[in-house]
């Protein structure tokens, strides 16, 4: 029997190729833009239209300078946008096109469901195939700008009353979902900080620098160019009814174009979680499992996948643009380093056979902030500078940063005093690389060492400088926490 369905499933594929193409794709469809979607577009191409022609008339009362520094600005805010586009790509076709392969999995589902029973492999298979991209879909973020067509960012003209721009976000997700129609403050002081980056008028006063900035950003406003961006990231999930998915958003921040300064950013109470239908609804449900979803609260979805909240925690809301500097961890290790110790002539020629074991440390340090940390060392020299066995403790300060989560680089400075009556000061860095609680450690010091016992004879001995310069190279292992 199940040859000879699979022969009849076949068979009708073959016979119905262009009618099976269409279902799927009306299964995995958007719905037509609405009557609200409509005007409000028709709303943003008339105030556009208002805007240019009131720019018209304002270019006839400007000069031919101010004219001229205006187009110089929109050119650079143009040329800047285009490097935006290509390091914010927009992501929303991803996120239509996760949506879309779930819809056609699931008219497959329904297909299949005329030839298999519902506990059969093949359907078992598919439902597996359905569960598994739907928590794929929810574990997602998606990011997009309003570089894109899918937000539009609008700003009037300079309030002299609130020293700011009053901007305007609208939004076009899906041909439907709203993510909200709000506005935002844009200060001039966030706008353009205490100093000012256009270069045509660095000789000007302040109150004509001002004036000049206002004039070119309300120009800009005006004619719709991006002297401002937004931000935006989002995540979607499967919801209550069939085809019916939850927009969340996560984040909206809003950046000057030319320099990528933080302006303004939407708090989480204004971005409202909305829902949106794809068209035709597929349900594949059963009509108990159905009836048991509708009665679920919107966390307990939200948990359905992935175990992912349907409040979006603060984590996403502060989560930094830029990937690299998602995660930030204060510089706590105690690690064993051993390093080698070489002086300006070692270098011209270098010869390998002259690196020696210079010593090896116990470096302990704490991070006082995130990217702030001191610490201590205490070492046995074998072979140091004067060619003696001794001592050393030491105290040192720095500053480090932590890339992708496990790459930490830092600088610092730091003094040690060595038992053979000489301090040595040094200024160098190095980087941690993370596993877990385990850690490894290359470094750099660039050393003064100041000879105390030359210059007060605390000690008989033969003559020796009183001040060193030497480089240090070192590699450790430890533990970090």
């Amino acid at each position: 029997m199940r040859n000879t369905a699979c022969i009849a499933l076949i068979f009708s594929f073959l016979i119905c190729p262009l009618a099976l193409s269409q279902e799927l794709v009306q299964g995995s469809g958007e719905k037509p833009p609405s009557f609200a979607v409509i005007s409000q577009r028709t709303s943003i191409q008339k105030r556009d239209a208002e805007n240019e022609r009131r720019e018209n008339d304002m270019m006839l009362t400007r000069s031919d300078s101010q004219n001229a520094l205006i187009h110089v600005n929109g050119k650079i805010m143009e040329e800047k946008a285009a490097a935006v586009l290509n390091s914010i790509p927009d992501q929303t076709e991803e996120a239509v096109q996760a949506v879309r392969k779930i819809e056609k999995l699931k008219t497959n589902i329904l297909r299949f469901g005329q030839y298999y029973d519902v506990l059969s492999p093949e359907i078992q298979s598919l439902t597996e195939e359905l569960e598994e991209e739907y928590a794929a879909l929810a574990q997602k973020t998606f990011t997009t700008t309003s570089l894109s067509p899918h937000v539009t960012l609008r700003c009037e003209s300079y309030d002299a009353a609130t020293d700011s721009w009053k901007a305007f976000v609208y939004s076009d997700f899906f041909n439907d979902v709203k993510l909200f129609n709000g506005t935002v403050s844009l200060p001039y002081k966030d706008f353009f900080g205490k100093r000012n980056p256009f270069s045509g008028y660095k000789k000007a006063g302040k109150d004509e620098m001002r004036s000049n900035n206002i004039m070119i950003a309300d120009s800009l406003f005006r004619m719709a160019q991006p002297a401002v961006y937004a931000v935006i990231t989002f995540r979607i999930v499967r919801w209550k009814e069939a085809s019916e998915y939850k927009f969340i958003p996560i984040r909206c921040e809003f950046y000057r174009t030319d320099n990528n300064t933080f302006i303004a950013r939407f708090g989480k109470e204004e971005l409202v979680q909305t829902s949106f239908i794809m068209l035709p609804q597929v349900e594949v449900r059963t009509a108990a499992k159905k009836e048991e979803e509708e009665q679920l609260t919107g966390k307990q979805l939200a948990k359905r996948d992935n175990r992912v909240a349907s409040k979006v925690s603060d984590s996403y809301i502060d989560k930094p643009r830029f990937p690299a500097f998602d995660k930030q961890f204060k510089r706590r290790t105690i690690f064993v380093s051993v390093d080698t110790s070489l002086d300006s002539e070692d270098f011209s020629p270098f010869d390998v056979k002259r690196v020696k074991l210079n010593s090896i440390k116990l470096n302990m340090d704490f991070g006082l902030a995130k990217h702030v940390f001191i610490g201590g060392t205490m070492e046995y020299d074998y072979n140091g500078p004067h060619k003696n066995a001794d001592y050393g403790f030491g105290l040192n300060a720095g500053l480090n940063v932590t890339l992708f989560g496990f790459i930490r680089p830092y600088v610092q400075t730091g003094f040690s005093f060595i038992t053979d009556y000489s301090a040595v000061t040094t200024v160098g860095g190095g980087v941690d690389v993370i596993f877990g609680k385990l850690l490894l450690n290359v470094g750099y010091g660039y050393n003064w060492n100041y000879d105390i016992n030359a210059r007060f004879k605390l000690k008989k001995e033969r003559e020796r400088d009183t001040l060193l310069q030497y480089h240090t190279f070192s590699v450790g292992a430890g533990f970090t926490w």
